[in-house]
């Protein structure tokens, strides 16, 4: 009786949990408010990047580490807004699947940072930080330049972050995509 229980209660939890979880789509107040902490967290990682060249050590490491906290936090609004599905039209949903994709880069060469903590004009860091700016100059950012657009429109919403900001290596020609 006890293992015909078991047994039972084991196959009902494997097949609830292999069967994908419908999520409510997002309003139009959770989409702004993904947006706009998503802007939050963009800004947060460039002043990182602007900065990071002329730190110490110990100031390279902290800065990191809350960059981290910034970069580790965007996967959360990308889910918000993904759960528009096909209301995000094409270039949205290709947006979603571009940042699912290259999301990884970004929190790997900060914890990089965070785990050899080296002055900013090291080498190290350097390569560090290039492989960050190239990963969000040329793919990161762009994608953002498309899905914040899409997912205000499939709200209903008018007047949408204007500009996903940018480090100063993506404006200044450091980066080249």
């Amino acid at each position: 009786m006890k293992t015909t229980a078991l047994i039972t209660s084991i196959t009902l939890l494997s097949t609830a949990l292999g069967a994908p979880a419908k999520r409510a789509t997002p309003s139009a107040d959770q989409v702004s408010d993904a947006i706009q902490s998503w802007f939050n967290d963009v800004t947060n990682v460039n002043n990182f990047l602007n900065t990071a060249p002329t730190l110490s050590a110990d100031n390279e490491k902290t800065a990191a580490e809350a960059a981290l906290v910034a970069g580790n936090d965007e996967p959360n609004e990308l889910m918000i807004l993904a759960g528009l599905g096909p209301a995000l039209g094409t270039d949205g949903q290709q947006a979603v699947t571009l940042l699912m994709e290259t999301f990884i880069n970004v929190p790997m060469s900060l914890q990089n940072i965070i785990a050899n903590p080296q002055d900013g004009s090291s080498q190290f860091v350097q390569t560090q930080l290039q492989q960050i700016n190239n990963a969000r100059c040329c793919n990161v950012l762009p994608a953002l330049d498309k899905l914040w657009p899409a997912a205000a429109a499939a709200v209903g919403i008018a007047n949408p972050e204007p500009t996903v900001p940018r480090p100063d290596a993506c404006t200044n020609g450091q980066t080249v995509c």
